[in-house]
């Protein structure tokens, strides 16, 4: 096989798993049933339940920076008195 013929069985291996890899990610929440605005709308603690992930994801890096910022401002003070 030479170079060229390599190159090529490569490169098409790699497209059919790209291919693949893309059908898998798109049929994904569909296997799972994860989908957030299909799935909220069955009743109301899932949807309650979605609205409480959603903002405890959403509001946490904001804690824990203002947490890091409260601490290290505290340590950097205890220096200085």
């Amino acid at each position: 096989m030479t170079t060229t013929a390599a190159a090529t069985a490569v490169s098409k291996t790699h497209a059919w798993l790209g291919t693949l890899a893309a059908i898998s990610i798109l049929w994904s929440p569909t296997i799972a049933q994860a989908c957030a605005v299909c799935m909220a709308s069955k009743d109301d603690d899932t949807r309650t339940a979605y609205v409480i992930a959603t903002a405890f994801m959403t509001l946490m890096p904001f804690v824990l920076l203002g947490g890091f910022l409260w601490w290290l401002r505290r340590f950097l003070g205890e220096d200085e008195a």
